[in-house]
This record gives C-alpha cells, sequence and structure tokens, in this order.
C-alpha cells in the first residue's frame, strides 16, 4: 500500500510540508516526549554507571537482560491489550505507572541500607519495564489513529516523535553526569519520575479522532488478532520484519564499536567516543525532523530501500575509516538516513494492515529492537576475542549491507495496494 491512503478512485492528496507541526495532537505528544525521552536516556546512564561502580561490571549485562524480559512476555499480548485499552490511554497509563516506579525506586534509595540498592534497581528495571513494553507499541500505533492523512503521513509524526529519542541519547547522558554528581542517583530518579508524570498529564490534552472511542471501537478489538495471523494476511510484513532483525543484528554492535574505535582506532578516549555518539544523534534528529515535514517522496521501494543502503554503506564506511572527522562525518549521514529508514519501515507497518492488527506487529518491532541488541553484543563480545574489532565491524557492516541492497527485491515490495480512507478528526 502506498503511505498516502485515500477513497478508491481518488488521487491522493500531496501532504503539506511541516503540516504535522501545526497538528495540536503532535505538538502534545512531541512536549511530553521531549522530557521524558530525556530523563530516560539520563536515568539509563545514571543507574548503568552506579551499577557497574557499586557492584561491579559483570552485573550490567544481567541488568540489561531483565529490562528486556518483559518486553519479550509481553511481545503476544501487547497489541490485545493495546486494542482492549486504547493505544492512547496505554501511552498515558505507561508513563504515570513509570513515574510512580521512579519516584518510588528514588524514596526506597532514600530509607532502605545501602545493601538494597541493587535489589530496588532490579526492580525499577522489571516493573518499569512492563509500563515500556506497553508504552513502545502503543506511541508507534498512535500516529495511525491521530495523523491527519489529507495533510501528513502517519510516518511524519512517527519520524518526530523519534527525534525526541535522539535528543534524549545526546542530552539525557551529560545531564546524568551532572545531576548525579550533584544529588547521587536518587536525585537523577526523582527528575525522570517527575517527567513520566508530566508526560502522561500532557498527552492526555491529546484528542482522538471520533471514530476511534471506545464504543466505535469494539468490533476491532473483538477482531483482534496475532502477529501470526498478521503475517499470513500479509506477506509483505514478513519479509520486511526479517530485514529489519537481520539489519539490527548486524548494526546493533555499533554501540560496542564506538567506545572501541574512539580508544584503539583514534585514541582520543572518552572525547572521541563523544564525538562519534553526538554525530549519530545529531544525525537522526536531522533526519527525523526532515522526515517529519517533508515526508518520503517516491515508491515505497524506494521509501524502504534507499535510506537502508545509505545507513549501511555509511556504517561501511564507519567500519574502514582511520580519521575521526570523516567517521564524524560518516555518522551523521548514518544517523539522518537510520531516521528516514525507520520512518520508511515503520510506515508501512503502519499502513498496511488494518488499524487494530498494527498494535500487534509494533510489539513485534519493539521485541526486535530490545533482543537483536543483546543477542548481538552476545555473539560480538565472543568474536571479539578471535580478531580485532576493524574486522568484526567490517564483517557486520558488509553484511548489513549486503541485506539492504537485496531489499529492493523483497517479494510484494513494489505492488500498489488499495488503501483506506483517512479517519475522522476532531479539531485539532
Amino acid at each position: 500500500m502506498d503511505s498516502q491512503p485515500a477513497t478508491l478512485g481518488t488521487p491522493p492528496a500531496a501532504p503539506r510540508k511541516a503540516a504535522v507541526l501545526h497538528d495540536a495532537n503532535a505538538r502534545w505528544l512531541v512536549i511530553g516526549q521531549l522530557g521524558s525521552q530525556i530523563c530516560d536516556r539520563m536515568a539509563l546512564a545514571g543507574v548503568l554507571w552506579f551499577v557497574t561502580v557499586s557492584a561491579g561490571p559483570t552485573f550490567v549485562p544481567w541488568y540489561i537482560a531483565t529490562s528486556g524480559l518483559p518486553h519479550l512476555a509481553l511481545a503476544w499480548r501487547a497489541g490485545r491489550i493495546i486494542n482492549a485499552l486504547g493505544p492512547l490511554r496505554v501511552v498515558v497509563w505507561a508513563d504515570l505507572l513509570r513515574g510512580v516506579l521512579f519516584l518510588a525506586a528514588a524514596a526506597l534509595l532514600q530509607v532502605l541500607p545501602h545493601s538494597a540498592d541493587i535489589a530496588v534497581l532490579f526492580a525499577l528495571a522489571l516493573l518499569g519495564n512492563l509500563g515500556a513494553a506497553l508504552f513502545n507499541p502503543a506511541i508507534l500505533s498512535l500516529p495511525v489513529r491521530l495523523a491527519r492523512r489529507e495533510f501528513y503521513q502517519p510516518n511524519q509524526l512517527t519520524a518526530l516523535l523519534s527525534s525526541c529519542g535522539a535528543t534524549g541519547t545526546i542530552v539525557g547522558p551529560a545531564l546524568a553526569a551532572l545531576i548525579y554528581q550533584a544529588g547521587g542517583l536518587e536525585t537523577v530518579l526523582a527528575i525522570t519520575g517527575a517527567a513520566y508524570l508530566a508526560a502522561g498529564l500532557i498527552e492526555q490534552r491529546v484528542r482522538l479522532p471520533r471514530a476511534e472511542e471506545p464504543s466505535a471501537r469494539a468490533a476491532q478489538v473483538q477482531g483482534s488478532i496475532g502477529i501470526g495471523a498478521v503475517v499470513r494476511r500479509h506477506p509483505l510484513v514478513g519479509w520486511l520484519l526479517g530485514l529489519l532483525l537481520l539489519v539490527n543484528l548486524g548494526m546493533g554492535p555499533i554501540v560496542l564499536f564506538l567506545p572501541l574505535y574512539a580508544a584503539s582506532e583514534f585514541s582520543g578516549g572518552i572525547a572521541a567516543q563523544a564525538w562519534l555518539q553526538s554525530s549519530i544523534g545529531a544525525g537522526m534528529i536531522l533526519g527525523g525532523l526532515a522526515t517529519a515535514v517533508f515526508g518520503l517522496p517516491g515508491s515505497r521501494r524506494l521509501r524502504v530501500s534507499l535510506p537502508v543502503i545509505i545507513t549501511t554503506a555509511c556504517y561501511l564506511g564507519f567500519a574502514l575509516s582511520l580519521s575521526l572527522p570523516l567517521s564524524c562525518a560518516l555518522l551523521l549521514a548514518m544517523g539522518a538516513a537510520l531516521a528516514a529508514s525507520n520512518a520508511g519501515l515503520i510506515g508501512l507497518f503502519q499502513t498496511i494492515p488494518d488499524e487494530h492488527e498494527v498494535p500487534a506487529l509494533m510489539a513485534m518491532v519493539n521485541l526486535f529492537g530490545v533482543a537483536s541488541l543483546p543477542l548481538s553484543m552476545a555473539v560480538i563480545g565472543v568474536v571479539l576475542h578471535a580478531a580485532p574489532v576493524t574486522t568484526v565491524a567490517t564483517v557486520c557492516a558488509a553484511s548489513a549491507l549486503l541485506l539492504a541492497l537485496l531489499s529492493p527485491a523483497i517479494p510484494g515490495l513494489s505492488a500498489v495496494a488499495a488503501a483506506r480512507p483517512p479517519p475522522d478528526h476532531d479539531a485539532a
């Protein structure tokens, strides 16, 4: 299905540039998510540092694994829960729940003995990610029901929200260093909890289309199906999920490659690492904003394959680069292309299935994103004992690029399906 839904027999209207920025619903979501995403990254950096210095670095993989368990447990149930409650309600209550949990954890760190600190943080990882396991697919499902498709597409709102996460990746760790030193982990967690509560309250200002009120969605909820049925009905979705998983497995280890390249290839220490990480984040912000404002032109094969090819080509260029400035430039371009490729893929996941099928599909997208990172990191951690980091990074990047170059041949990617009409919206 092309990304511009329209009534059958009517040429689709061209999206208006920057229309998403003028939508009140989009503005409320971005305002809420910008603060919560920055504080979420701040809390993660603070907790990982605390666990490292308090319990030792060997506990960090266990903490990350604990954080992923709720995503795995809810991956096959999240779609039904989101359809039953509605994606907006799930987004709001997930943020409120996490706000209460983070404030409670900050209070417990103050009153309990220090010997209980690690247990409190592991409990926070488990319970907080129960909310995240529902929040992530819900926030990706929400643009389908909020986008004013006569003006802009769901993937434009998705790109705008993704830029909030990229901003958090840059700003959050820097704030964590400042606030952690000034007030300790308790202050970091308390500020994060307050940001989640504020996000939940702000998101309540969002107004759903009239057709998406609970009573009008009852038939859709009854017809909720699992991911297996979605893939059988829409084979292209299965191919795109496979592409997403395999490319993620190849690209995930870049999180590990950046500090290793900074230390061994560029000899720049933490400053070089900061430049490399900031380059990716800045690129994702620019790419997300550009995609939100201008959309993704061309056929859906072009919108999916070209950004993925550019992303993986820049990744390979980084793996082969011996210059820090060149590597930063390549990572900046990679981040921008990655934001566009995410919008292109997720845009198809948002528009190919029926609306009540989208949450189940987004739950699998979330699971692939969460599961691929620790899996690929574990494999790369073993391989690095036998090969230099440059060789491992080059193999990962070349494999990802090969998959990207094969993506235009995905069956059904060039086909055009019948589009469904846009929903009726309340005034924003």
